[in-house]
C-alpha cells in the first residue's frame, strides 16, 4: 500500500470466526500488504509490519455484520493518519496508528481469503460491488457510495 486506500464492498453472513474480506498480504516475503476481514462479526484491518509503525498493526470496527442481512462495509486508510470504518455509510469506529506506505507489489489481490490462511479463513456468505479506491475518501463520499448504491 503505497498510498491511502479505500476498500468497500457488500456482504451478507453469519460468520462467526476469522474470515478474509480482500486482501493484498505477502507474510513470507516483506510482511506488506493488508488484509480486510471479519472477526467476531466485526470488520478489522490487518496491516503488515512494513505497512505499519504500530504494534499490534490492525484495528477493529465496532458494529457486527455477521446477522445474515446485506451491510455495506468500508474500511479508510489513511497514511500518516490512521484506520476508520464505516457501516452502511455511517462511521463504525477508528484507530489513529502510523500507517506508513510500505506497500506490496507482488500478492494478488485477493476476494474472500488471504494468501496467508491463518490470517483470515474462507470467507462463507455473499459479497457483492467490491470497490477500491487509491484514496482515501472522505465521510460524506463513504455515504453517497452507500447511497448510491442502494438505487
Amino acid at each position: 500500500m503505497n498510498n491511502s486506500t479505500t476498500l468497500a464492498l457488500w456482504i451478507n453472513t453469519e460468520s462467526k470466526g476469522t474470515v478474509a474480506l480482500l486482501s493484498k498480504y505477502n507474510a513470507a516475503g516483506t510482511g506488506a500488504g493488508y488484509i480486510f476481514r471479519l472477526s467476531g462479526g466485526r470488520p478489522q484491518l490487518v496491516l503488515g509490519g512494513m505497512d505499519s509503525q504500530t504494534y499490534p498493526p490492525m484495528a477493529t470496527g465496532t458494529v457486527k455484520v455477521n446477522d445474515g442481512n446485506w451491510h455495506h462495509v468500508t474500511v479508510v486508510i489513511t497514511v500518516g493518519e490512521g484506520i476508520q470504518f464505516y457501516v452502511d455509510g455511517v462511521a463504525a469506529g477508528s484507530r489513529s496508528t502510523r500507517v506508513v506506505g510500505g506497500g506490496d507489489g507482488t500478492s494478488n489481490l485477493n476476494l474472500g481469503v488471504c494468501q496467508w490462511v491463518p490470517f483470515g479463513g474462507y470467507f462463507n456468505g455473499m459479497m457483492d460491488e467490491v470497490e477500491v479506491y487509491d484514496r482515501a475518501l472522505s465521510a460524506s463520499e463513504v455515504n453517497s457510495v452507500y447511497l448510491l448504491s442502494l438505487q
